[in-house]
């Protein structure tokens, strides 16, 4: 619902259909870091906020590979390479596949000698993830998706509970940190007043497709209305996946992936601040957090 209803606003507002379909398929995508950051500090719990999870996960996954299926067409449309258009997506889901079994795999052992708890072993693992994605980097893999393939893989393969920690310590709040300004360093004056108009219709839409979809069916799932519609609310951050997606357009496409950069920066820069604010509304409405009393 939020591919459908970005997409067809903005090819009403006379966006060309690649440019349409790739800021759609970006615009599908949740900030997790955001979400989980401000969930840990209201330390919520609840129905609400499990879903909220796994939604923020299924997005990226769905806004990664739309992504890549996008992508892999524009080699047919720019270049007229109509092979590597289909094989190209097949490389990027298949390597990422793998990659994702083997971090999986790192992460089994190295478990059996951490504490998860502990924040030295979180710095650890910091460093797997490092050589992970430096590696993704070489092969010219999605560094967003095989790291989430790889929670999959763990989640499903062990039966025994896994306590992970939400906020990584004091390291997880100056990430969090880092990652709004490196997202404000990306963002001009004249990049914002280009793609402002078409970016505050798009997260309109955006927001309609999330709060339709999830109200439509919350209610068959077990949530009241007003629970859908704060799960719906919660799903609002986007930041640092788009960043990563726009790049990766960038070095393939400059000239295209400059055209969607406008549109989606500007997103960013008013989802940077509402999309927290969001998700906290979204909490308190759901009634499932604990905040302690100061």
């Amino acid at each position: 619902m939020t591919f459908s209803s970005v997409y067809l606003l903005l090819r009403l507002l006379g966006t060309p259909n690649g440019l349409s379909q790739t800021v759609a398929a970006i615009a599908v995508g949740t900030s997790p870091a955001i979400v989980m950051r401000v969930a840990t500090e209201l330390r919520a719990e609840g129905q609400v906020t499990q879903r909220m999870l796994v939604f923020t996960a299924l997005n990226v996954l769905y806004s990664v590979v739309l992504s890549k299926i996008i992508l892999g067409g524009m080699h047919g449309a720019f270049r007229g390479n109509w092979t590597a258009a289909v094989l190209h997506p097949v490389y990027l889901l298949c390597g990422s596949l793998i990659a994702g079994a083997l971090i999986s795999s790192a992460f089994t052992l190295l478990r059996r000698s951490l504490t998860l708890s502990d924040e030295q072993a979180v710095a650890i693992l910091f460093g797997l993830l490092l050589v992970a994605l430096a590696s993704l980097k070489i092969f010219a893999l999605p560094t967003m998706l095989a790291p989430l393939l790889a929670g999959v893989m763990i989640k499903n393969a062990d039966r025994r509970p896994l306590l992970w920690p939400r906020h990584f310590g004091t390291a997880g709040g100056v990430l969090i940190i880092l990652l709004f300004v490196l997202t404000g360093t990306v963002l001009t004056t004249s990049g914002l007043a280009a793609g402002a108009l078409i970016a505050l219709a798009a997260i309109a839409a955006r927001m309609v497709g999330k709060v339709f979809g999830i109200v439509a069916f919350g209610p068959a799932s077990g949530l009241s209305y007003r629970q859908s519609f704060a799960l719906a609310l919660g799903l609002m951050p986007m930041s640092a996946l788009a960043l990563v997606l726009v790049d990766d357009i960038h070095l393939i496409y400059p000239d295209f992936g400059a055209q969607v950069a406008v549109i989606v920066l500007s997103m960013i820069a008013v989802l940077q601040l509402i999309g927290p604010i969001g998700v906290q509304l979204a909490l308190r409405l759901s009634n499932e957090t604990n905040e302690k009393e100061i």
